[in-house]
């Protein structure tokens, strides 16, 4: 039924029992008369009917015979239930001047009811009590309590209430040590577990006010009462009657599965709810994961069974393709994970820093972001616990670069490369090094839009600042005035400082050459550059195999500005002319030939 449904059947229900001035007593027989059946409209228009009825139960364990009512689709015993365990006691054990039934435990709670019955949770109580109290203008707890043996309270007001469906719940008091607070205080225990300290969840009831209270949290060694609520009328209200036309058929009430059989709902086998939920487990399905009750499934080809999924097995696969990967189960997360370095293991672990926070890159090295309250700094790539050190620095940004950050003492600078770098005995020389200025300089060069290389002059020692801090120049950087070889200088050439014959040039991997370096000549210094810089060359190609030589012309006589490189299948190293007799004047046959083209 829908809310709106039962609503309108309690209202109808309360109307009814208030004309025929309708009371039981807690450990009264049940109330004689037809059961009152409940017209009203349902929310499509349609006019249905619903069953209000008082009733009775005996327990087959004792012969003790209960109350009972039913409220929409559940039927509740309408006294406390007086099932003596061994070891329990009833009030009147604990000297009270009426038996108000036996005090449980929660743990024997949870399993005093009768076959058939069971202890009920908050939200079948929290059902009852929406529906009371939406039906009536008083509270549930008022509906729902006797109408004698409440106290009153400090302002004379009657804790008694109306009773009105024949709930009877009377003022027992509880045991907790000792007995107390009888006329005053009553409670049920709720089906649920105990928290970590000890205390479980209770349906509370006072004399001062007409309302209940939950959830009560009461020590789980605490004795109070039981109200059972019935199984069947509550499953058949949900799956309807077991009869032979829905033989060996399953449903679900409460998040459990029933089978019919025997014109009788029972709890399902595991593999009678899997296969319901699943299908039977085939070869079309072997390996597949699914799903029930917070548990995950898989079906397994080796037995052709469901069983209860590993971790890896619900989310798959954990590997080096998948590092970092995150996938949600059952409401929680999990990141794929490396373990170890030399031969990892992967594993699907908890998200760590790594996984929450944005990456570690470049522009964010030393950027400090909070996860799980603990405070991490990022470094080459990844978030580490930062240090008390690298807290109190804080972030070295570009916008902080050259900045000084003072740390117990010590000094550090922000670098342009988001690094903080220690002051040392070489700034307090020749001033601090920084990325953008430098003091005391004798040149200053810059190279990029962020850096600045600046060489420093100091007791005839050359000294180079830069990202690292000052160090002793190279013979390069001397002689080349620190000048940077970037991608605007490539092809370009200086003599050197400390020797103006030296020649240095720019080559395209970026970095100056000496000229005079013959491992260098050939891969990166072009013939132009090691030639005179100051003499106009000329160029003539060898047709014989295309080769390109630089000329020079002397007085009249024009010659080749390096040796020749030809050589022919006919060609004897150093024996044979191999001048172009047309072209070149006289060959010379004992060495390796340098030519003049052309003659006098």
């Amino acid at each position: 039924m829908g809310s709106l449904m039962r609503k309108m059947q309690i209202v109808a229900m309360i109307a009814m029992l208030f004309l025929a001035m309708f009371h039981l007593s807690a450990c009264g027989n049940s109330t004689s008369g037809d059961p009152s059946d409940l017209s009203y409209t349902d929310p499509d228009g349609n006019d249905s009917t619903i069953v209000i009825k008082s009733g009775s139960f005996t327990d087959k364990r004792d012969g003790q015979k209960y109350s009972t009512v039913t409220v929409g689709d559940y039927t509740w015993m309408a006294e406390n239930l007086n099932y003596k365990l061994e070891g329990s006691k009833n009030s009147r054990d604990y000297g009270t001047s009426k038996n108000y039934g036996v005090l449980y435990s929660l743990k024997q709670a949870k399993k005093v009811c009768p076959e058939g019955w069971h202890l009920p949770t908050y939200a079948e109580w929290k059902e009852l009590f929406s529906l009371l109290e939406e039906a009536h203008e008083d509270s549930a707890g008022w509906v729902l309590k006797t109408t004698s043996g409440w106290e009153s309270d400090e302002n004379g007001t009657s804790g008694n209430g109306g009773n009105l469906i024949g709930f009877s719940v009377k003022p027992t008091g509880f045991y907790n040590g000792y007995y107390a607070l009888e006329g005053q205080y009553t409670a049920f225990w709720v089906d649920g577990d105990m928290d970590w300290d000890g205390y479980a969840t209770a349906i509370r009831f006072d004399y001062d006010d007409a309302d209940w209270h939950s959830p009560e949290l009461y020590a789980y060694r605490a004795e109070i009462y039981v109200r059972c609520l019935n199984d069947k009328n509550t499953l058949v209200g949900t799956l309807g009657t077991c009869n032979d036309s829905k033989e060996d058929s399953i449903g679900v009430w409460r998040n459990e599965h029933y089978t019919c059989t025997d014109s009788s709902w029972q709890k399902s086998t595991i593999e009678e709810s899997l296969n319901f939920e699943f299908g039977e487990c085939k070869a079309l399905m072997f390996d597949s994961v699914r799903i029930l009750s917070d548990t995950a499934y898989i079906c397994d080809s080796l037995t052709s069974q469901w069983r209860v999924a590993k971790l890896g097995e619900a989310l798959g696969k954990c590997s080096e393709k998948k590092l970092r990967e995150m996938k949600t189960y059952l409401g929680e997360t999990y990141s794929c994970h490396a373990i170890g370095t030399i031969t990892p293991i992967y594993r699907w672990e908890e998200p760590d820093a790594n996984d929450m926070l944005p990456k570690c890159t470049v522009e964010r090295r030393t950027e400090l972001q909070t996860f799980n309250e603990n405070i991490y700094i990022c470094v080459d790539s990844v978030w580490e616990y930062a240090n008390e050190k690298q807290i109190a620095r804080g972030e070295c940004s570009e916008k902080n670069v050259d900045e000084i950050s003072i740390v117990n003492d010590t000094s550090y600078i922000c670098l342009s490369n988001r690094s903080w770098r220690r002051v040392n005995h070489y700034d307090s020389l020749y001033g601090i090094c920084t990325s953008r200025k430098i003091q005391k300089l004798t040149l200053i060069i810059d190279t990029s839009a962020t850096a600045i290389e600046d060489l420093y002059h100091y007791d005839s020692t050359y000294y180079m600042c830069d990202t690292t801090g000052y160090r002793l120049a190279t013979t390069v950087e001397i002689n080349t005035d620190g000048k940077p070889c970037t991608a605007s200088e490539v092809g370009t050439m200086t003599n050197g400082n400390l020797n103006p014959a030296f020649r240095f040039y720019c080559t395209p991997s970026y970095g100056w050459v000496s000229v005079t370096d013959a491992s260098r000549k050939a891969n990166e210094v072009p013939k132009s550059a090691r030639l005179n810089p100051d003499i106009q060359y000329g160029k003539m190609t060898d047709s014989r195999d295309g080769q390109i030589y630089y000329t020079v012309k002397i007085g009249n006589q024009t010659w080749l500005a390096e040796n020749l490189n030809y050589t022919d299948e006919n060609y004897v190293k150093y024996k044979k002319s191999v001048c172009l007799e047309d072209v070149y004047s006289r060959p010379l046959k004992s060495r390796p030939a340098r030519i003049t083209i052309g003659k006098n």
